[in-house]
């Protein structure tokens, strides 16, 4: 046993505890944020300023933008998957939706993630355990829409808004390991913020959406928090994971999110949470805990 974590190790526990604990703070901050605000622009404006952040930095600091066709085009798709498809449409999908609920639904990622590694990348080989974990946690999410004795109905275009949300950000998650890239991360994940939000804004206001805008503090704080924690801080973290460890593995931030979100849900916004929520969770965080053991030697460091 090793006496001591190296910088590398301390590093992806850190980055683990922020796509845990602070993405599971994001589904009720998005709730309040598009209460007033139009979920589409919400989000598109969430990442365009962030990029705008992001390519200042990069300026000053001399990261390098990515150059060629090529690397733009790449970065530009997973962009374009993750925040236009993956977290444009969570936030659209959640107005139909209480928070913790949308948090289960993209509990469904890893197991797209690691369909796709197995059979499109065939690349990552998932043992017993792991497809036993996955298949749990997805079993979790099904009890979840299946009406129980006390469960509430879940809205039918809420969820199959924010399962192709999980399909699309576990396509973009899956997609960014394909490609290697030799420049600045910063500079990088700068394309992927303005792609994937000026595509939110074009789509947002081709939708109309401008006639509806309404601001007030409650959705220009989330923009904030949003911004910081939720895109800086997470989303470097997440990106970080992806070339450490495994794309099934990282996704198992989905597991844990949800315990995170129903209980913040419930606190602010007065969520209920049921029995069948709480037991719907508990089979979810059997499964993350049968994939993290499935994969633990060969992926955690």
């Amino acid at each position: 046993m090793k006496a001591s974590l190296t910088k590398e190790q301390f590093l992806i526990i850190a980055a683990f505890a922020a796509i845990y604990f602070i993405w599971g703070s994001t589904y009720v901050v998005i709730k309040i944020g598009i209460a007033q605000f139009p979920p589409l622009l919400f989000s598109g404006t969430r990442f365009t300023l962030t990029g705008i952040i992001l390519l200042i930095y990069a300026l000053i600091k001399g990261h390098s933008l990515p150059s060629n066709k090529k690397d733009l085009i790449h970065h530009a798709t997973v962009g374009v998957l993750l925040l236009f498809g993956g977290n444009g449409l969570l936030a659209y999908g959640v107005q139909w939706l209480d928070s913790g609920i949308a948090s289960l639904l993209i509990a469904c990622v890893p197991l797209f993630m690691a369909l796709i590694e197995f059979f499109v990348l065939k690349n990552d080989k998932l043992h017993f355990m792991g497809w036993l974990g996955l298949f749990i946690g997805f079993f979790g999410v099904a009890l979840l829409v299946i009406p129980g004795s006390d469960s509430t109905s879940i809205n039918a275009l809420g969820f199959m808004v924010v399962i192709l949300a999980a399909f699309l950000w576990a396509c973009g998650s899956v997609y960014s390991k394909t490609f290697v890239y030799s420049g600045s991360m910063v500079g990088g994940v700068t394309v992927q913020m303005l792609a994937g939000g000026i595509a939110l804004l074009i789509f947002g206001v081709s939708q109309g959406d401008l006639t509806k805008l309404s601001v007030d503090s409650g959705s220009l704080l989330a923009i904030l928090y949003l911004i910081v924690f939720g895109s800086l801080i997470g989303y470097f973290s997440y990106l970080f994971l992806l070339q450490k460890c495994s794309a099934s593995r990282v996704g198992t931030y989905a597991y844990v999110n949800p315990p995170i979100a129903i209980i913040l849900g419930n606190l602010i916004l007065k969520e209920p949470i049921t029995a069948d929520i709480i037991f719907s969770g508990l089979v979810i965080l059997l499964g993350v805990l049968l994939v993290q053991a499935s994969k633990y030697k060969k992926h955690f460091y």
